[in-house]
């Protein structure tokens, strides 16, 4: 039997760049065997003495087993026509007003992409959190705050902000549920596990 491709598209995808943003940014990697996303520690301060390099080696092996789980969120065609009457300057002190940004040491925040076309109306961004309800709660806050901040009264726009913000919110709704259920399964098999 033989097998045929076609129309096959091998291109570095917006997602994949986005994806590798993520990781960038964080230091992070993705675990494929267990689907999870992790840091390495936040940065400790170099002492001025210098250590043996028997404890050196303890230490990094430490370092190494204690990576940090973190959640991140990213899309790469958010869009809103309002962009393109924002200049970038403005956009950035929107951000900074509102304690949107991207915490180094520990890993956490958003970073965005603006993407430079002739429209000028859509930009991509990458939300990392401690936990999957704090990381998609961050993204949708971000959505709601930019447009709010862009949007006129009483003006047609044309903008994605508003769908991806329900659709984060019936994500959030079943993480909820997911969340609680596994609490009850928790607490059954403690149960069966005692009688």
């Amino acid at each position: 039997m033989k097998v045929w491709a076609t129309d096959l598209d091998l291109a570095y995808s917006d997602q994949l760049a986005m994806t590798q943003l993520m990781l960038f940014i964080s230091n992070g990697k993705l675990i494929c065997k267990t689907n999870t996303f992790e840091v390495p520690p936040k940065p400790t301060e170099k002492k001025r003495k210098r250590r043996r390099k028997e404890s050196t080696m303890k230490e990094e092996s430490q370092i190494q087993l204690s990576f940090m789980k973190r959640y991140g969120v990213l899309s790469t065609q958010l869009k809103h026509t309002n962009l393109s009457m924002v200049q970038y300057s403005v956009l950035f002190k929107i951000f900074k007003a509102h304690g949107i940004g991207f915490d180094i040491k520990e890993r956490l925040g958003t970073v965005f992409i603006l993407h430079e076309d002739n429209k000028k109306d859509r930009l991509g961004m990458v939300t990392i959190g401690d936990d999957l309800q704090g990381a998609l709660l961050t993204f949708a806050r971000n959505l709601s705050v930019i447009h709010q901040e862009i949007s006129a009264p009483n003006v047609q726009l044309e903008n994605n902000f508003q769908a991806a913000i329900k659709d984060i919110e019936t994500i959030l709704g079943v993480t909820i549920v997911n969340k609680s259920k596994a609490k009850e399964d928790y607490a059954t098999a403690a149960l069966e596990a005692l009688t």
